[in-house]
């Protein structure tokens, strides 16, 4: 059948919806098969996933290998199924976090590139501190920012027994693609075998893989001129057999593999003909060009992977090269993330006009410490990013897939003014939301004749918790203000170098400190850790010339005692659980990962265990039992089998290799033994990797557990003295006076095995059988064996004691992630969190791996292939994680979950506590009339939730006309509850001080009811400082006289 005639089948009678990409795999499998036989067998293909992700799955029908350069990619070959040792782990930056994912999950199988000095620095080092070696290849630049550089790397063979965790495999190569000749190709091929000559003669490295991408041209236009494909990779075959390389070669191919078999297919919606009289013609042109302007558009629209850091403009600067922020320092930096320019502009001219309105609908992504995150957006999309208060900078994605954003902090502050000179500070009145705390003008009033052109002012702010003995919470970043002589001043009298001054980085430019200037203010936005304590925002401020500081004083930035009458909201939060039917688990086989530490004791320099050691047979009989127990279990199967050996440092490093590698034989020979033959026949036991020996640092670790910190830090400095030679470490250490007495001591509980199993398990029971095991055996009661998920899910339908289900949720969350790797079975995750919300306790953790913010809504179905393999953001999961927030106190991080849940009548209610608790009820001016709708919505759900929220809501507004209506509606509420008189005494403070003794009155009754008053009334804004003294003086005369509380 012709593309045309599969595509319109695929359309009429399939139904498929459109836009939508068809692949057809037939047609790339049959051309995948053609390019291999053209090829030859000794030559290996990499499929280049980047080209095409959704080809992952059927492409490991005739790949060996997939070339892998992302986080998101990798996910991808999770999901699929691609085996770790089928991957190679390419890409030009490797997070130090997921490395350490990958090595501690998947051990040292797969193969990695390195495509810098701290690349190979980052792998050997995760390799070395996750005990195993993994195989890399070095990638050669070709010119360009990419790979490493020549000399570079014969300095990295040359030196390649300093890396005990990494086995140089080979080179890999790739210097682009749509090559519409060999001529290039010759010529880096020829390049890269004589490169590899050369680093076998100077260093005797013989590469074992050159792994090369040839970037063969493919036709993707009419005008393209197609060659004969047989004929190309004929002559290209030639030359790799003319290479005098003659070990492996692998071709990363991508595009080359993928184009062929794939097609975007839209509809025409909608149809006109325009005659169009050229040089006196009729034309019909105006329909085809609508049908390619829709294609064009649409295709832009497509979503694609983008990639960036954001980093600090001013530092990279200074030390020349890229630096992030330091997030502790200077509080929350947001990407925001739209599918449009103009929404992006949008977004920008808020957030530099502080008008947050916006921000409630707009779905953002947090960057990690190194400044790097990653988005998925069309390339009609924009970004947004706001560092801290420095203005907003807007980005267009403009169809690029990296960016990097130099942010600038130095001009964060916004316009001065000067308002006369003064000499104490007055607190201004903080918005807060929720857990924010936002300072609109925080401001240091300079007294007369204090500031002086050859002086510096220093101004430290930072936030204290008055509620927790006004504990300091955190350190915003210092603002430093420097005279416009003080530089001059401190050169000419101290030989001033300002590359060595710490607060460099902070000086606030073009606002210089002056004897005439009275104030200096700037705006802040501060995270709260709750919204339950009271925080104040304090600053130390400090004068100082080129001798000494001069004048020094502590400011109030914010109130003490902030008006905060949403607290006292009332609302319960419903429980949402999901229906077990859709998440009904199948028996199906299950793989099982089992890692046993054993200590044996061998001869000296022997491979021989130490007969008079009975630790030893206790040791390997444990193990034994162990795989005994797996390999007769009910529907078991040992899979796999490794044993890895540590020996500890002391003496040649290349003997402590060698005699580790012989023990752990000789350990092998004794496990074997026990497991029958026609399971060892069956049995996959390679280990690369399998024996290290052990670091003087991790000597060092354990002087230090023992409270030997001098000994450890000797052992540290000979080992940064000598980083690469653990010989010369040897001899230095033991050339310490200490070596034999103590440090001696400590070496052999650094030798050790450890031996892991993967056992394959399969059974059927019947959901009686199921609870008979449960009540009956006492292994599987306790959990010390799991059920399978199917027969977890039984028991979640049979066992009613809600302790033993909770148990069972837990134990099944567990175990689910130990199965994935780390994201939990929903069905368990949810009725754990249930079953938490229903007896008041928090856990924010249970949910969050389950929660996406960069998919936007609930009940988003995950794709691939035209199947779908998974829901993101479930709903239920959503509304729950909400209520624990809410529960928690993070009243921020609850209204951005409530961004997430549709707008329906069941998450009516839960929504809007969560937008007013965030501070999202008041309509201001700058919104727009969705914004404003919500907030009025908002407020009238709360309001009228019931009779308290009626009284509260309308004190939130904090106007005359709302506290009267406040006053009005409080005589619904029960007369003698200590909330009421509460809140009467608000009402009265804020009237003034012709109400104070009503006030007082009101509140040493509500004292009298329930003293846990006392320490909220303390704190609180609307309660005047007078109102408070006498109420408790009332209360405690009233105790000491005999009243009742």
């Amino acid at each position: 059948m012709s593309s045309y005639g599969f595509i319109k089948e695929l359309i009429e009678k399939e139904h498929t919806p459109t836009p939508a990409y068809v692949f057809d795999l037939n047609k790339m499998k049959e051309f995948v098969k053609k390019v291999q036989s053209c090829l030859g067998e000794s030559t290996q293909l990499c499929y280049a996933m980047k080209a095409n992700p959704f080809l992952t799955g059927p492409m490991m029908d005739v790949v060996p290998t997939f070339e892998v350069c992302s986080p998101g990619e990798f996910r991808i070959c999770e999901r699929v199924g691609v085996p770790m040792e089928r991957i190679v782990l390419s890409g030009v930056y490797k997070n130090p976090k997921d490395m350490e994912y990958v090595l501690s999950t998947y051990g040292g199988k797969g193969v990695y590139t390195v495509e810098s000095l701290q690349h190979l620095q980052i792998l050997n080092d995760t390799a070395v501190r996750l005990g195993m070696k993994i195989t890399v290849l070095i990638r050669v630049t070709s010119g360009n920012q990419f790979g490493v550089d020549e000399a570079d790397i014969r300095k990295i063979i040359s030196d390649r027994t300093d890396y005990p965790g990494v086995e140089i495999e080979g080179l890999q190569f790739y210097s682009g693609t749509q090559k519409k000749d060999l001529a290039q190709m010759k010529e880096e091929l020829e390049h890269l075998d004589g490169f590899m000559g050369e680093l076998k003669e100077q260093s005797g490295f013989q590469a074992q893989v050159l792994e090369y991408g040839p970037g063969f041209f493919v036709p993707y236009f009419k005008k393209d001129k197609a060659e004969e494909m047989e004929a190309v990779l004929g002559e290209f075959r030639a030359l790799l057999d003319g290479l005098e390389f003659k070990s492996r070669i692998v071709l990363e191919m991508g595009r080359f593999l993928a184009a062929t078999c794939g097609y975007y297919v839209t509809s025409i919606v909608d149809m006109k003909v325009n005659l169009i009289r050229v040089n006196g013609a009729m034309r019909i042109a105006f329909l085809l060009i609508c049908y390619l302007a829709t294609c064009v558009q649409l295709n832009a629209q497509a979503p694609k992977l983008v990639m960036g850091r954001i980093l600090d403009k001013e530092a990279s600067e200074k030390k020349r090269k890229p630096v992030p922020f330091d997030i502790s320092s200077i509080g929350d930096i947001k990407i925001y993330y739209f599918n449009t320019v103009q929404e992006g502009k949008d977004m920008e001219a808020a957030l530099n006009k502080d008008n947050i309105s916006l921000t409630l609908s707009a779905m953002y992504e947090v960057p990690d410490a190194t400044g790097a995150y990653q988005i998925t957006l069309p390339e009609t999309g924009s970004l947004v990013i706001k560092v801290s208060t420095a203005p907003a900078v807007f980005e267009a994605i403009s169809g690029r897939r990296e960016i990097t954003t130099y942010v600038d902090m130095g001009h964060m502050i916004s316009q001065v003014t000067v308002v006369g000179q003064r000499t104490e500070v007055t607190p201004e009145t903080p918005d807060q939301y929720g857990d924010m705390i936002i300072l609109n003008g925080a401001k240091v009033a300079v007294p007369p004749r204090i500031g002086k052109d050859n002086a510096r002012m220093i101004v430290q702010p930072y936030v204290i918790n008055n509620s927790k003995g006004k504990k300091v919470e955190m350190y915003r970043l210092p603002r430093v203000y420097d005279g416009s002589q003080y530089y001059l001043t401190q050169d000419r009298r101290m030989g001033y170098d300002i590359t060595r001054d710490s607060l460099d980085a902070f000086i606030i430019e073009n606002e210089p400190l002056s004897a005439e200037k009275a104030s200096y203010m700037w705006n802040d936005t501060i995270k709260l850790s709750n919204a339950q304590d009271n925080f104040q925002v304090l600053a130390l401020m400090q004068m100082e010339d080129y001798t000494r500081p001069y004048y020094e004083r502590l400011l109030e930035l914010s109130t003490r005692s902030p008006r905060r009458p949403l607290r006292f909201l009332e609302y319960s939060l419903d429980q949402y659980e999901l229906d077990p039917k859709k998440y009904e688990e199948k028996p199906k086989v299950e793989r099982r990962t089992g890692v046993e530490d054993i200590s044996l004791s061998f001869l000296l320099g022997k491979a021989e265990l130490d007969p008079e050691d009975p630790n030893n047979e206790v040791q390997l009989n444990k193990l034994k039992a162990k795989l005994l127990e797996v390999v007769n279990g009910e529907s078991s199967t040992l899979k796999e089998l490794h044993l890895y050996s540590v020996s500890s440092p002391e003496g040649s490093y290349a003997s402590n290799m060698a005699l580790s590698q012989r023990r752990l034989a000789y350990a092998r020979s004794l496990v074997y033994s026990v497991i029958p033959a026609h399971t060892m026949q069956r049995l996959y036991t390679y280990t690369p990797n399998d024996s290290r020996v052990a670091t003087w640092l991790e000597v060092a670790d354990l002087l230090e557990q023992d409270t030997l910190p001098a000994e450890a830090a000797a052992i540290r400095e000979i080992v940064e003295k000598y980083p690469k030679n653990q010989d010369q470490q040897f001899r230095q250490v033991a050339a310490l006076p200490y070596y034999s007495t103590i440090i001696k001591s400590h070496l052999p509980k650094l030798r050790s095995m450890k031996c892991e199993y993967t056992a394959e398990i399969y059974r059927a029971l019947t959901k009686e059988e199921i609870l008979n095991r449960y009540r009956n055996d006492p292994d599987y009661h306790s959990g010390k064996k799991n059920f399978a998920l199917y027969e977890y899910w039984h028991l979640f339908n049979m066992v009613k004691d809600p302790k033993e289900l909770e148990e069972l949720y837990r134990r099944a969350y567990h175990y689910s992630q130990e199965l994935t790797g780390g994201k939990p079975w929903v069905l368990a995750a949810n009725n754990l969190a249930v079953a938490y919300l229903k007896r008041d306790t928090v856990d924010t953790e249970v949910l969050k791996p389950l929660i996406d913010f960069s998919v936007r809504g609930c009940n988003v179905e995950r794709t691939f292939d035209g199947r779908v393999i998974g829901i993101d953001n479930v709903e239920e999961v959503v509304a729950n994680q909400l209520a624990m927030y809410l529960k928690k106190g993070d009243f921020s991080e609850a209204s951005r979950l409530a961004q997430l849940l549709p707008d329906n009548e069941k998450n009516k209610k839960i929504k809007a506590f969560a937008f007013c608790l965030g501070g999202y009820y008041k309509v201001t001016s700058g919104l727009n009339d969705a914004e404003i709708a919500r907030r009025l919505e908002t407020f009238e759900l709360v309001k009228n939730s019931s009779p308290l929220n009626n009284v509260v809501m309308c004190l939130a507004m904090k106007t005359h006309a709302w506290n009267e209506k406040a006053e009005k509606a409080l005589e619904d509420l029960p007369a003698d509850d200590p909330k009421t008189m509460y809140l009467k005494a608000v009402l009265y403070c804020r009237k003034g001080d012709f109400y104070a003794m009503q006030a007082e009155e009101a509140l040493t009754n509500c004292f009298k009811k329930d003293s846990s008053y006392i320490s909220i009334a303390e704190w609180d804004g609307d309660i005047s400082e007078d109102c408070f003294k006498y109420a408790k003086m009332g209360y405690e005369d009233a105790m000491t006289t005999g009243g009742n509380e």
